[in-house]
């Protein structure tokens, strides 16, 4: 099987049988569910951004060779903007998967103080 870093974090913070609980959350019929989750969630993050550069590419391909001399410095700027949101986009989505992957609850700490 195929993890991402952030397997191995929940797995070193929780230990491995309270994290391996939470794939059967609310019922044991989502063990399969979160394990194709779990290993497709790198690919499907490939496979959007070779989307998402690939139809920029496209434009400008189909607007250069209709209008070869007006548009190449309008692609160009509008192909620098789509990557600075790429860019931005999946800084964003790293951030949220690290923080959900090194995520403490605080309740069972909390609980503890209190006694």
């Amino acid at each position: 099987m195929c993890f991402c870093r952030s397997s191995y974090v929940g797995i070193e913070e929780r230990g491995l049988v309270s994290y391996l609980k939470s794939y059967v959350q609310p019922t044991f019929l989502m063990l399969p569910f979160n394990i194709i989750s779990e290993m497709s969630r790198t690919l499907a993050l490939a496979v959007r951004l070779f989307g998402n550069m690939m139809s920029g590419a496209m434009i400008i391909a189909i607007l250069l060779s209709i209008t070869p001399l007006i548009f190449p410095v309008i692609m160009t700027a509008l192909g620098l903007l789509t990557g600075m949101i790429q860019a931005y986009i999946f800084f964003i989505l790293a951030t949220v998967y690290i923080a959900a992957a090194t995520y403490v609850r605080g309740t069972e700490s909390a609980g503890d103080e209190k006694k």
